[in-house]
């Protein structure tokens, strides 16, 4: 029991980075649940679980010098949750609101298109005080029931005008103009 309650926490620690993107760098895929609540939900339960199973893994060392260096990790994830604290609160509030919804609200989809067996999504996001308002292109497939693969492939800013289309059976066609100078258009295929 013991042995299996030390992997526990690498794992919570492992999915956490994978799903929710918990590094400074972009991951190409992420693993989604296809029902927003239960990303909210386990969004939820990544910042609860995270220090706990950061302290819980560093009290099974074994070897004193990382059990010490396991409980500084575990201060100094206390000690960015207390700097950021109110984004918490924002989150938490955020993260209430898509589970009493059933959907989250900063994600408004603009467009679906489905081309073998991949959706292509377009999204006006409104993710509150931390950043602007986008128009996201994702590509999304579902992996098992439940449980999605989600791929950014591209955002504009939202005040660009942005046409999704399909160009032939397999193939969708993005055009991005740009506010500020109409001449200037993008125009990006994309194949599954």
């Amino acid at each position: 029991m013991r042995k299996h309650l030390k992997e526990l926490p690498l794992a919570i620690v492992a999915f956490a980075i994978f799903n929710h993107g918990f590094l400074p760098i972009s991951l190409p895929y992420q693993l989604r649940f296809t029902m927003d609540s239960f990303n909210a939900g386990f969004g939820i339960l990544i910042i609860v679980a995270l220090p706990i199973a950061i302290f819980v893994r560093s009290s099974l060392f074994k070897n004193i010098y990382l059990k010490i260096l396991g409980f500084l990790s575990f201060i100094g994830v206390l000690g960015l949750y207390s700097v950021g604290f109110l984004a918490l609160i924002f989150i938490f509030f955020d993260f209430f609101e898509t589970i009493e919804n059933g959907r989250d609200i900063s994600f408004k989809l603009e467009k679906d298109i489905e081309i073998s067996g991949y959706h292509y999504r377009l999204y006006h996001t409104v993710c509150g005080a931390g950043c602007s308002e986008r128009k996201i292109l994702r590509k999304e497939m579902n992996l098992l029931p439940g449980f999605k693969i989600v791929k950014q492939l591209y955002n504009t800013d939202i005040f660009n005008p942005v046409t999704l289309t399909v160009i032939d059976s397999n193939k969708i066609q993005l055009i991005v103009g740009n506010y500020e100078d109409e001449t200037n258009i993008e125009i990006i295929t994309y194949e599954p």
